[in-house]
């Protein structure tokens, strides 16, 4: 069950050994005895591998400067697309 990660309270966070990813449990608010466990990609290599496998194009240069930065060149997001 994916629940907002803002009706959660941390308990820990680690990453895996290979830190590919970020790991953390978290207990709900309203104390419903359930506890969730949630997995981030944290590889930057890893994480665009994972996107781009979901993407069917590249950023445009406007998206780009929307949600990368402005200020940082733009360059292709999949280099295979």
């Amino acid at each position: 069950m994916i629940k907002e990660h803002g009706s959660n309270f941390v308990l820990s966070v680690a990453f895996s050994p290979d830190s590919r990813f970020i790991i953390s449990s978290a207990d709900q608010k309203d104390q419903s005895k359930i506890n969730y466990i949630y997995i981030w990609p944290a590889n930057i290599d890893y994480m665009a591998d994972l996107l781009c496998s979901k993407l069917e194009r590249n950023l445009t240069q406007k998206e780009w400067e929307t949600y990368v930065g402005a200020d940082i060149d733009y360059r292709k997001t999949c280099p295979n697309k």
